[in-house]
């Protein structure tokens, strides 16, 4: 979950993106484009974590993500991870 701040929520408002694991980024990249679909180049976020982004017929935004040995979401709890959208 990330918190911006100027953020609001109205019950017209589309969903930002959805999140969703692999174990193999790079096979699934390959999957996504054999069958003609876009999908970004990998690239190592700030919180360490592979991603890569495409949408759905919806155009709503799909991230894809692999965990690395680095990924805050295995550090100490309580760190925080700061991005600067």
């Amino acid at each position: 979950m990330f918190r911006k701040g100027e953020s609001r929520f109205a019950e017209t408002d589309q969903i930002n993106h959805i999140c969703l694991e692999t174990e193999d980024i790079d096979g699934f990249i390959e999957a996504v484009r054999s069958k003609g679909a876009e999908i970004t180049d990998k690239k190592l976020g700030v919180d360490g974590t592979w991603q890569a982004w495409m949408a759905d017929p919806n155009g709503v935004k799909l991230e894809i993500f692999q965990y690395t040995e680095d990924s805050m979401q295995f550090g100490p709890r309580g760190a925080e991870c700061q991005v600067n959208w």
